[in-house]
């Protein structure tokens, strides 16, 4: 890998400017907004001196960007004029010594072809560029380098980082930029040697270059977020994550990057497609999945949260091929996530996914979840089959039904638990938000202080009014909770984060003791509230 300054005195500036701790991967994505430019020089026979430069289209480079494939392609360039000022009469066979360029005649300029990608929101960021070289077939005549280029906001002196690609085989490259204001960074490739005729570039060879699918990390990891810390939507576009298709890299905080996937089925439930892994947008206006935003949060109209809607720009809304929101019949399944790989250590593990949650209020109301339309949307733990991803684990709640309190004025507390067993070492285990929606139906919702870790060890306790002993009143609390509760006070014995079967279990196991190290006083009215419940239950009560 070569570093390469230029002047003197900006390597000083360079040298002296605060660090950024941001992290921010970028790669190979043929949607990105991707330009050229070309360097022409003197061939080094002829003393190499720098001719000019200028901008060149993408295509005139040459380079190729397969969309299908997110992959890339650069030969050797050609340019189709045949004057002597780009080809030499090799051959001594030109019929007009004046424009000798033709098939077997050597080109007369070294070309420094350059396709780059200016991002300003790379300044000041510790950046990472990667890909993978899939093949590699150029002959020595040419060469091709990865680069990231820190230009001063004249561009008259810049600062770089490079690598020459001369392998199959994943390459990667970091640089931290400056972050003085103007700055220009750009991320890309140059190919280097002299020009070719087009029918003799083949024997030249060519490179080519795609993603690196970045496996999410092997064991599972705790996270942590309260959205305060990176940029709102429209002002930071890598603040939930970085990086292109199949290469999700983290938040501009440096925290993990929330990753996005799609399948669409037909008004019939059968599966159409799909698209993804790709990193989760930041936009404004938004598009699609995710963004950060504030106004609504529970410290004030500065505090953050993420907003986790529907990919409404699913999948091409233009007549006559429209399908996903575009024709009003499609099932339109968004998925926003999070996600690692199971590790033997996991196993035995009970994990809890916590999140703050509210439904858009306000002049927000009209995109919330259930105003209007029949989508659905779920809080999810997951585990896939690393090979065909097919579900191997699910937790999950129904936000519209399963969450006690949820509403578009408070904030209301949540938590999933989900423990790993020994056959899920290997799969993909992911936690997120997932929506079911047709023809632009609203599926916002907003989450905030999201939490992945191990659960607190909960002992069982079926004293729900604190009064220090299990009794009938303990009894009616867990009746008035059922299927509504979330919490001890409303009758949840175990911590699961609701009121069930599985509490009065507990309460049933627990009844007539007393906690220890505290006064064993008896209620005096225990003997006929029990007998009030047991009559509610249809006079069967099981004892363990």
């Amino acid at each position: 890998m070569k570093r390469t300054l230029f002047i003197a005195l900006f390597s000083l500036v360079s040298y002296l400017a605060p660090q950024a701790t941001a992290q921010v991967t970028v790669g190979v994505d043929a949607s990105a907004p991707w330009e050229g430019f070309m360097n022409v020089s003197e061939l080094p026979e002829n003393g190499g001196a720098f001719v000019f430069g200028s901008g060149w289209g993408v295509a005139d480079l040459v380079a190729e960007f397969d969309n299908g494939t997110n992959s890339l392609t650069l030969s050797p360039n050609t340019v189709d004029d045949p004057n002597e000022f780009w080809y030499q009469n090799t051959t001594g066979m030109a019929a007009d010594p004046m424009n000798p360029g033709g098939p077997g005649q050597r080109g007369n300029k070294s070309m420094d072809a350059v396709l780059f990608v200016t991002n300003p929101a790379l300044v000041g960021e510790d950046v990472t560029f990667s890909g993978n070289v899939s093949a590699q077939t150029l002959t020595s005549a040419h060469s091709t380098y990865a680069f990231i280029r820190d230009f001063a906001p004249d561009f008259s002196s810049f600062f770089d980082v490079e690598v020459e690609l001369t392998a199959p085989g994943p390459f990667s490259i970091n640089f931290q930029t400056d972050p003085t204001p103007g700055r220009h960074v750009q991320y890309g490739f140059r190919t280097q040697g002299e020009n070719v005729w087009a029918t003799d570039v083949a024997p030249f060879g060519s490179v080519v270059i795609d993603t690196v699918g970045v496996a999410p990390p092997t064991g599972i990891g705790t996270y942590s977020q309260d959205f305060q810390s990176v940029g709102l939507a429209g002002t930071d576009p890598t603040a939930l994550a970085s990086g292109s298709e199949n290469s999700v890299g983290p938040g501009s905080d440096g925290k993990r990057g929330w990753s996005t996937f799609v399948n669409v089925f037909d008004g019939s439930d059968n599966y159409k497609f799909g698209y993804g892994t790709n990193p989760a947008p930041n936009e404004d206006p938004a598009a699609g999945f995710s963004q950060v935003v504030a106004g609504q949060g529970a410290g004030g109209p500065t505090d953050q949260y993420l907003n986790a809607f529907s990919d409404y720009n699913c999948c091409d809304l233009a007549e006559p091929t429209t399908q996903g929101h575009g024709n009003g019949t499609d099932r339109v399944n968004a998925n926003l996530f999070q996600d690692y790989v199971v590790d033997a250590d996991d196993v035995g593990r009970n994990l809890e996914f916590s999140f703050d949650i509210k439904l858009p209020g306000g002049d927000q109301s009209e995109f919330a979840l259930g105003d209007s339309g029949s989508a659905t949307a779920e809080m999810f733990i997951k585990t896939l089959d690393s090979g065909d991803f097919s579900e191997t684990g699910r937790t999950d709640v129904d936000i519209l039904t399963g969450i006690a309190g949820l509403n578009d004025t408070t904030w209301t507390s949540h938590s999933l638990f989900f423990t790993i067993t020994s056959d899920m070492v290997g799969d993909i285990f992911q936690f997120g938000i997932e929506s079911n929606a047709s023809d632009f139906d609203p599926t916002g919702v907003y989450l905030d202080n999201i939490s992945l870790d191990d659960a607190s060890a909960v002992v069982d306790n079926a004293d729900f009014n604190g009064d220090f002993v299990v009794d009938g009143t303990d009894f009616l609390t867990w009746q008035n909770g059922f299927g509504t509760g979330t919490t001890l006070a409303e009758g949840d014995a175990n911590g699961s984060g609701s009121v069930n079967g599985d509490d009065l279990t507990v309460w049933d196991t627990q009844y007539g003791t007393v906690i220890p190290n505290l006064s064993n006083v008896p209620e005096p009215a225990a003997a006929a509230l029990v007998l009030v419940g047991m009559l509610c239950l249809g006079g069967t009560r099981r004892r363990s």
